[in-house]
């Protein structure tokens, strides 16, 4: 299943970059114009063992117009867990217990988004992004020995719907709902499920 959701987000990710290249090449430079994109998004975790959890995310993406409905960027941001007790977690084939609500990831990566449609000052823009995440949670005796911290990379996939509105032409607060496709790199992390879908809020500012 993970192979097939990876074929579908790489096709969507080069098609639309593909149409970037094209239409870019129409386009007078006097008309190219920069975003700067700040967001906060509140996501859902799960896992095997029936436990509920969330993070916040916090990012920047920089966003470079081809054209008015078109945009290539990159972005950065943050992960944290906002749970408000203790969670204990042993991994299969580790015989260590780790606290998931020291669990933390830094991410970035490139994006690309388009309008589908527009009313007014009213959008809606699905986008992709493809990046890179890094992944870390404690063990309980970690403050003794930094060994004790599990260190995953994951290859993100990450298709989002954006609804926004443009004031004055150059600020456009919005909400965004997501969905993560997660691929470790260097070991399981199917026990803890970070594919949910995720929801915030963003305001983005034009230049």
């Amino acid at each position: 299943m993970n192979k097939r959701l990876l074929f579908i987000a790489h096709g969507l990710f080069l098609s639309l970059s593909v149409m970037a290249n094209e239409q870019g090449k129409m386009l007078d430079s006097s008309k190219r114009r920069f975003a700067i994109r700040l967001e906060s998004n509140f996501m859902k975790v799960s896992g095997d063992n029936a436990f509920k959890a969330f993070g916040l995310n916090g990012g920047i993406q920089f966003e470079y117009y081809l054209k008015d409905n078109l945009y290539l960027g990159a972005y950065v941001g943050h992960m944290t867990d906002m749970s408000p007790r203790e969670r204990f977690y042993q991994f299969s084939n580790d015989t260590r217990v780790y606290d998931l609500s020291t669990s933390s990831m830094t991410y970035y990566g490139v994006s690309a988004g388009y309008k589908v449609w527009g009313e007014k000052n009213f959008f809606f823009v699905p986008d992709m992004r493809v990046g890179l995440g890094h992944y870390t949670v404690n063990e309980i005796f970690q403050p003794r020995n930094d060994f004790y911290t599990l260190r995953r990379s994951i290859l993100m996939f990450n298709p989002r719907a954006n609804f926004s509105y443009r004031i004055k032409n150059r600020v456009e607060p919005g909400i965004t709902f997501s969905y993560l496709i997660p691929i470790s790199l260097n070991g399981d992390i199917n026990q803890y499920d970070l594919g949910n879908v995720s929801s915030g809020v963003f305001f983005k500012f034009l230049f």
